[in-house]
């Protein structure tokens, strides 16, 4: 595989492990919010959960972006989707789309 595509397939992994662990932060601040009593810690938590609903969304815009580029190398080297390494492609694209369509 060459280098570049390496990259790109690096990047599209990060990022989608980035999008699941910010989306499993928010439920599990979300979680944490009925139990919280004091006003104060309320509205900390609420923001919180605000900011990290905000780096879900950051996350998914630059897996769409790394994606894009990803999809693009591969089309454009049809040799990449016949190799060994085609299979490792096609999972993480699968993976990627799958953490996009994630709510």
């Amino acid at each position: 595989m060459e280098k570049q595509l390496k990259i790109k397939l690096g990047v599209v992994k990060r990022t989608t492990k980035d999008v699941y662990s910010y989306h499993k932060e928010v439920e599990e601040e979300t979680a944490k919010l009925p139990s919280f009593t004091d006003e104060f810690k309320i509205k900390q938590q609420k923001e919180s959960i605000a900011e990290s609903k905000l780096m879900v969304r950051d996350s998914k815009k630059r897996l769409g972006t790394a994606l894009a580029e990803l999809k693009a190398m591969v089309s454009d080297n049809i040799a990449v989707e016949t190799s060994e390494d085609g299979a490792e492609v096609k999972k993480a694209i699968k993976e990627a789309e799958e953490a996009i369509a994630m709510e």
